[in-house]
């Protein structure tokens, strides 16, 4: 899209809370322009979020990423570590996106 790229716009619908309007008037851009970009870079809308507020934990995104998906820690173990309730950790991941894995006991892998 011409006049502006997905980071700004994610940061500015996001993060700043503009409204469609606002960016498109700040861009001179159709709004529809921006409702089509907004969709096709899958950017949330921070309203229709169950956790807009940021997230008051006292890991970050990357820690919580490393954690969770690059060390395979439970969200139980993760919420224990850092002293937080389960949905504290759930709400975190919601906010920055964070996939969840299927519940149930996790399959053990092969050391060579």
């Amino acid at each position: 899209m011409e006049g502006i790229d997905k980071m700004t716009l994610r940061f500015l619908y996001v993060e700043n809370r503009l409204s469609i309007d606002a960016i498109a008037e700040g861009f001179a851009l159709p709004r529809q322009a921006i409702v089509e970009a907004l969709e096709r870079w899958n950017i949330p809308n921070p309203s229709r979020r169950s956790t807009s507020q940021f997230p008051q934990t006292p890991f970050d995104e990357a820690t919580l990423r490393h954690l969770y998906i690059e060390q395979g820690h439970t969200i139980q173990e993760i919420a224990s570590l850092y002293a937080v309730t389960r949905t504290s950790v759930i709400s975190a991941m919601n906010y920055w996106n964070i996939p969840r894995r299927r519940p149930g006991p996790r399959r053990q892998t092969k050391k060579e």
